[in-house]
């Protein structure tokens, strides 16, 4: 049999072949490898103390994602993370989707999160939430005091455009608000892709109790008036003259409390600094504090500096109980007020489109007949706080129109809701 000679690999040629290929291989890679835009791999360090930096690329036909996140390892803030990035990795409308992002850690016990949505360079959407890890749990409205709420929602309110969808809900600081994030120095608002800072350590009164090391107090809150942004409905607006009363006015509450609804009050300053108590829970209740001069001299009958000086007295005395310094609706004591004169003020002027004859007939039931018979649609009834009947017929008139399908509203919610919108110098006898 013939010998077969086996020639022996030699092991460093294996080594160079294997090399080769590698190489080869790697230069394919490059060749194909994604190239991403530097813009988008980039990002500031900048508030990125907590977690541990990750990124997400992938490319998908023409379009990049690039998502920025920290990996936290706790449960609940992962999660709420991934969901965000998430809807960024279904976007198809854009080439270049990107997300960036701060997170800390403040006081030893809450991590705070903002999340930023960039679409072809352009913020799009920003979410953030502070998580408490002592608790386990999301921080939201509650650490306010049910006053303080009131006060941040009106401060969202100044700061962002009405346009904005649902902008009255979404601007609603409640136990359900939950976008927040602290920093360092104060702590943000996040409405959209809007950010409203807000000093809280300068509001430490605002607190419920302590709260990222600081000390809550108890130093007194203004009242404010808030808007609850009812949509245009079937609504009336239901004002009250000549209060405060020390007591049917608490009873006048109570009962728009029973159908859901709010109220105008119509205030004479002289009465107010009578009864100072009446205004803050007026407002805290969710009613309408307005002027109806300071001690009901005919507008009419008096000149330009003497009509002012009414209004302002009155607005001081409504500031002086409550620490209310927004605007303030006018009703001049008996209605006198002509286009001409009104419109050398800087308030709008409210008169009323359905008299109740409160004042006239002074017995409940003719009050509640008279309310039924002629309310309608984006009407302003007129009543009086000072008589025990007035109050009595509410229950009659309020449970009628509420089963007609009427909402309760304020002056204010009514113009706006109507989309009559409030002008400085006008009179207005009803939404219509």
């Amino acid at each position: 049999m013939k010998k077969v000679n086996v020639k022996k690999i030699s092991v460093p040629r294996v080594i160079l072949l294997i090399g080769i290929i590698l190489g080869l291989v790697g230069v394919t890679f490059n060749f194909i490898r994604v190239k991403y835009p530097k813009e988008m791999i980039s990002v500031s360090s900048q508030n990125k103390e907590f977690g541990r930096h990750k990124t997400i690329k992938k490319k998908k036909d023409d379009k990049f994602y690039v998502l920025h996140y920290p990996k936290t390892k706790i449960k609940e803030v992962d999660k709420q993370i991934k969901d965000f990035m998430d809807l960024q990795l279904n976007q198809t409308n854009y080439t270049q989707i990107k997300q960036d992002y701060e997170a800390l850690e403040i006081d030893n016990r809450y991590v705070s999160i903002k999340l930023m949505a960039y679409q072809d360079n352009e913020l799009k959407d920003i979410k953030a939430f502070t998580f408490d890890t002592n608790e386990n749990t999301m921080i939201n409205g509650s650490i306010f005091k049910p006053k303080a709420t009131r006060l941040l929602t009106n401060h969202l309110r100044e700061n962002l455009d009405t346009n904005i969808d649902n902008y009255y809900e979404i601007t609603q600081v409640n136990q359900e608000f939950q976008s927040i994030f602290l920093n360092k120095d104060n702590i943000e608002f996040i409405i959209n892709k809007e950010v409203i800072p807000f000093s809280l350590n300068q509001h430490v009164n605002y607190l419920e109790k302590d709260f990222a090391g600081l000390k809550a107090n108890d130093e007194k809150l203004p009242s404010t008036y808030v808007d609850y942004g009812y949509e245009n409905s079937k609504m009336v607006a239901f004002t009250f003259d000549d209060g405060p009363h020390f007591d049917y006015n608490y009873k006048i509450m109570d009962i728009f409390e029973k159908y859901g609804g709010q109220a105008t009050f119509f205030m004479l300053g002289s009465r107010i600094d009578g009864f100072p108590e009446v205004i803050p829970e007026i407002l805290d209740r969710g009613h309408q504090v307005a002027g109806h001069s300071y001690d009901h001299r005919n507008f009419l009958n008096l000149t330009e500096l003497e009509v002012i000086k009414q209004i302002e007295d009155t607005e001081k005395a409504i500031y002086n109980a409550s620490g209310y310094n927004g605007l303030v609706h006018v009703r001049p004591p008996y209605g006198a007020i002509t286009n001409e004169l009104a419109s050398k003020f800087d308030v709008p002027f409210i008169h009323w489109s359905v008299d109740t004859e409160d004042w006239r007939v002074r017995d409940a039931k003719a009050v509640c007949n008279n309310i039924k018979n002629y309310s309608y649609d984006g009407a302003i009834i007129l009543m009086h706080e000072l008589y025990e009947s007035s109050y009595e017929s509410l229950d009659c008139a309020l449970s009628s129109l509420k089963s007609d399908g009427y909402q309760f509203v304020t002056v204010q919610e009514l113009l706006l809701a109507k989309g009559t919108g409030i002008t400085p110098g006008k009179i207005y006898y009803d939404a219509n």
